[in-house]
């Protein structure tokens, strides 16, 4: 993955409820650690290709779950 973002939550569940309806929409995502320089909310957020930035910020909008952010992993 050249150009990876990670979606950061506010809880575990979420994060857990996230995963769930990305990998149904088949949008790849792998669980990983947040770095503390772009949140201390949830120590666990999801990494996937930021191609899929807007299918992933409307599969999580259209499964009402609360997210904090969506960070480059690069840039941030």
């Amino acid at each position: 993955m050249d150009d990876a973002c990670i979606a950061v939550f506010p809880s575990t569940h979420s994060v857990i409820k996230a995963e769930k309806a990305l990998l149904r929409r088949g949008i790849a995502v792998d669980a990983v650690p947040v770095p503390r320089h772009i949140s201390s909310d949830c120590g666990i957020g999801l990494r996937f290709d930021c191609a899929f930035e807007k299918a992933v910020r409307d599969a999580i909008a259209g499964e009402n779950i609360p997210i904090s952010g969506v960070y480059n992993e690069k840039q941030d």
